[in-house]
């Protein structure tokens, strides 16, 4: 295939996941109670589209699968866009209108985009469900755009982690531990058989592809090795 076409497919893909997390937003939307503050104002629609950008982005390492980038959509955004929900409102406390600020959609980005990443490493496998994760997430003080030095994150402390010895192994790493827990269930016979013949195939190239047949007892030394 074309490095055109790989493009082509790429962006008609990422199109078609934009377009079905758009359209979860218009139905919770639609869903919602119109006299109520909730994560799912229309007016919210154009910072939502920019967070599935970002999510989608984020989440690409892991799986490109619509429902599962969904899944972390839905878990994060209420926390997302909790800054602007909390200071619109404070400002209707006050008795004031509230304007979303010019810069919030970046603003909300580079403050994000950490715990993003943490949630697709968490949801995607299905170590936690997404209400569990938002809720062990969610800021002991309330968020806010206006005054951002005010803003205190959970930690992986303070949120009552497991104990996971291999927690902190890169993704390959733990592929790689789980393959050599599995080699080791191989019969010794299947060992000694994959161990000769990559033998046999080095020795017949050092020596310009002429076959040499192992002496008596090769294996048998071999299996004691082993």
């Amino acid at each position: 295939m074309s490095c055109h076409l790989i493009a082509k497919a790429t962006l008609i893909f990422c199109s078609d996941t934009t377009s079905l997390l758009q359209t979860h937003f218009t139905h919770a939307s639609e869903a919602s109670d119109p006299d109520t503050l909730h994560p799912f104002q229309p007016v919210l629609g154009q910072i939502y589209q920019a967070f599935a950008s970002l999510v989608q982005a984020v989440c690409t390492p892991y799986t490109t699968f619509p429902a599962e980038i969904a899944t972390v959509c839905a878990a994060a955004w209420p926390l997302y866009i909790s800054p602007i929900l909390n200071d619109w409102q404070a400002a209707n406390d006050r008795g004031e209108e509230y304007e979303i600020p010019l810069g919030a959609p970046g603003r909300l980005a580079s403050m994000w985009r950490g715990k993003i990443a943490e949630a697709a490493r968490v949801l995607y496998p299905r170590n936690k469900a997404a209400e569990e994760w938002a809720r062990e997430n969610e800021p002991s003080v309330p968020l806010s755009l206006d005054n951002p030095t005010a803003n205190r994150f959970p930690t992986t402390s303070s949120i009552g982690k497991e104990e996971k010895p291999y927690a902190d192994l890169p993704r390959m790493a733990r592929f790689l531990l789980i393959a050599s827990y599995l080699c080791s269930y191989n019969p010794t016979r299947a060992d000694v058989q994959i161990i000769s013949k990559l033998s046999e195939d080095r020795n017949q190239k050092l020596r310009g592809g002429r076959y040499r047949k192992a002496k008596v007892g090769m294996v048998t030394k071999v299996a004691v090795m082993l």
